[in-house]
């Protein structure tokens, strides 16, 4: 079973949200902003979407389940955005569904052409402790853990959430095929797209670098860069930085 949400009214923006999250971190963020049909979906293996046993989570897989849901709600084309992971399924569906997609607004990408990228790795580290009773205190344990977290607090904070026991038990496999796929194959693939786009980036994050904000920017013509506060600096500033961004996005296409 597929969760599809919609809030409001007005012109449909697909809001997807980041890898070992859910719809509610999409609700939390553009909650407020009015004059919007938004749509958001808890990609298979997050929340309350299921992932099938033969299923197999990749960028390709995510956008072909979102293409599905949103044909059955009757959306044939609308604005696309999302965070992190959600970033990149918005990239996937501009670059294979071209003519579903009217602009981008990617925050805090991850990937561009690589799989495994270095700052991910630790997911897939959280992912083969995620099966032991005393996985959380074991990640703990790992050098790479320990460093984020003695670094920025806030973001060692944040990684532990995905040992929530409320998470699908599909989630380490989830972490680790999304860690090793791709969005795209080529960087050049970003030169292709010509929509209205918007890439929003921050420093002091370590799973989302700001040059990986700066190198999609520059490689998709015509795009705008902003550069935000970091939630784990201020998540009430971050928000609202975000929300005049998209405010902003939509107002000039």
């Amino acid at each position: 079973m597929i969760n599809l949400k919609t809030t409001g009214e007005g012109i449909p923006f697909v809001f997807q949200h980041g890898l070992g999250a859910n719809v509610g971190q999409v609700e939390q963020l553009v909650s407020g902003i009015k004059g919007i049909k938004w749509v958001y979906m808890d990609m298979p293996g997050h929340g309350n979407s299921a992932l099938a046993k033969e299923a197999v989570p990749s960028f390709d897989f995510y956008v072909d389940q979102l293409v599905e849901a949103l044909n059955a709600k009757g959306i044939e084309k609308a604005h696309f955005g999302g965070i992190s992971m959600g970033a990149g399924i918005s990239i996937n569906m501009a670059l294979r569904y071209p003519e579903k997609v009217k602009s981008l607004f990617l925050v805090r990408p991850a990937w561009i052409d690589e799989g495994n990228p270095a700052h991910l790795r630790i997911l897939s580290e959280a992912a083969e402790l995620m099966s032991f009773s005393d996985g959380i205190e074991k990640f703990q344990q790992e050098v790479s853990f320990q460093a984020i977290n003695k670094e920025i607090p806030n973001a060692g904070q944040s990684l532990l959430t995905i040992f929530n026991p409320e998470q699908q038990k599909e989630l380490p496999i989830v972490l680790k095929a999304m860690v090793n796929d791709k969005p795209y194959a080529q960087l050049t693939a970003l030169q292709k797209l010509a929509l209205p786009s918007t890439v929003i980036g921050n420093d002091d994050d370590p799973l989302h670098p700001y040059d990986i904000a700066e190198t999609t920017h520059q490689n998709i013509r015509g795009s705008v860069l902003n550069k935000v506060t970091s939630r784990y600096v201020d998540g009430t500033l971050h928000q609202k930085e975000i929300t005049e961004h998209i405010k902003k996005h939509l107002l000039h296409i």
